[in-house]
């Protein structure tokens, strides 16, 4: 089931605890989804760069920002605030 199926089937039940209660298993669902996702992201970020990529090629393949690439190939983790390792 998509996201969106499981969101308009949450937003159809009545009761709006058991509402809630579905909102937010959908909601940690969702954010484990997009931690593993980014952290694909900066994979591949570091993936091209080593492959020969610069860092403008990056910024265009992956829809970020120039700072954002040097952050990834820096070694700077988003999801923890500090340097990866």
């Amino acid at each position: 089931m998509t996201p969106e199926t499981e969101l308009k089937r949450a937003m159809q039940e009545a009761d709006p605890r058991k509402r809630a209660a579905s909102l937010a298993v959908l909601l940690d669902r969702l954010g484990a989804v997009r931690k593993d996702v980014l952290t694909a992201r900066d994979a591949t970020a570091r993936e091209l760069h080593s492959a020969g990529a610069s860092g403008a090629e990056i910024q265009r393949l992956l829809g970020i920002s120039h700072g954002r690439v040097s952050q990834i190939l820096s070694g700077w983790d988003e999801h923890r605030g500090k340097a990866a390792g």
